[in-house]
């Protein structure tokens, strides 16, 4: 396997938010406070206060530590992207997102990552995989209507993409003591042909 073609990119490292979340914080790192936002200027002008939704944690505290510890197996490896943790991280002063994520190359299925997917508990690893076919041919239809609207014949745009690479990624967005001055992912731009999102 080619090196080069396995490296999607880097990201230095930075705390989990999960864990952050889990200190019981009464303000937010100001690492994580977004004031740039138009979120943020919108709420500001207005005179009210959020009402306090309260957080029920489920497990209890040993739980939870368990929970994370299990999580930081997957942590991503110096100068990679893959794996649980941040991406695009690229300088230290940088203003973070208050979210986590589990980042995944899910096709060529020979560039899969050993101690990622390969490790991952069977229940959850049969749905990526599962998730991870369906969506590739989702997509091909896709493609294929794109193909059509653009006068192209189906095959060339199959062709250009069937082989393509695909991957997966999930964030997770902890409670916030200040969600008025966060931003769970920052607007941006992907680099990739096609994204298909799922929100829940």
């Amino acid at each position: 396997m080619d090196p080069k073609l396995a490296k999607l990119g880097s990201s230095l490292p930075v705390p989990v938010v999960q864990q952050l979340a889990k200190e019981k914080l009464a303000r937010v790192p100001p690492r994580y406070v977004r004031p740039d936002q138009h979120q943020q200027r919108i709420l500001s002008t207005l005179n009210f206060s959020f009402p306090q939704i309260p957080v029920i944690d489920m497990y209890p505290s040993d739980s939870s530590h368990t929970l994370i510890e299990e999580k930081n197996k997957f942590r991503q490896k110096e100068g990679d992207i893959e794996g649980y943790g941040r991406a695009f991280v690229v300088f230290e002063e940088q203003k973070l997102d208050w979210a986590d994520l589990f980042y995944v190359l899910t096709s060529p299925t020979y560039l899969t990552k050993l101690h990622l997917i390969p490790q991952l508990l069977p229940t959850f690893r049969d749905a990526i995989e599962i998730y991870a076919s369906e969506l590739k041919i989702l997509a091909m239809k896709i493609l294929k209507l794109m193909a059509k609207a653009l006068d192209m014949k189906a095959e060339e745009m199959e062709t250009l993409f069937a082989e393509g690479m695909q991957s997966m990624r999930m964030n997770y967005y902890p409670p916030c003591p200040q969600p008025e001055l966060i931003t769970g992912l920052y607007p941006h731009s992907d680099t990739v042909r096609l994204t298909i999102l799922l929100r829940q």
